[in-house]
């Protein structure tokens, strides 16, 4: 490789990248479920969001009701690992909790109903790793 091609890359390497840019990077590999063995993901992913809403780039209302879409939504996807969907499940509480405590108007209070209606829907199983594989072949 190159000198100019090493430096680029290592100068690109040493970039951090935006923190919203970065929140929203997360969000796509826990829905996607692109890291299932990192026990931590959802945890970093809560953690970036509130350092968002601390900075005044989120406000707690929109962060919170993103994640909690985010973790349902996910939950619910008989097409990722049942032991992913189940984490998910159990970290959607925490964003429910936030816009609980946090609701001020009849439409907030409402739209938490409406999560908590989802939350308390029965996971269907997990689709069987094979049964993925065929309908990619149909």
């Amino acid at each position: 490789m190159s000198k100019p091609w090493k430096i680029l890359l290592h100068w690109l390497s040493q970039q951090r990248p935006d923190a919203l840019e970065h929140w929203h990077w997360l969000k796509s590999k826990i829905r996607c479920a692109l890291d299932v063995d990192d026990c931590g993901l959802i945890s970093r992913f809560m953690a970036e969001g509130a350092r968002l809403v601390r900075q005044g780039r989120l406000s707690n209302w929109y962060a919170a009701s993103i994640s909690f879409r985010l973790l349902i939504d996910t939950a619910h996807d008989p097409a990722l690992p049942w032991h992913w969907r189940c984490l998910c499940l159990d970290y959607a509480f925490a964003p429910l909790a936030t816009l609980t405590a946090g609701a001020q108007t009849a439409e907030e209070q409402q739209q938490i109903d409406c999560f908590t209606w989802q939350l308390s829907k029965p996971l269907a199983p997990s689709l069987p790793y094979l049964a993925l594989l065929s309908k990619d072949h149909d």
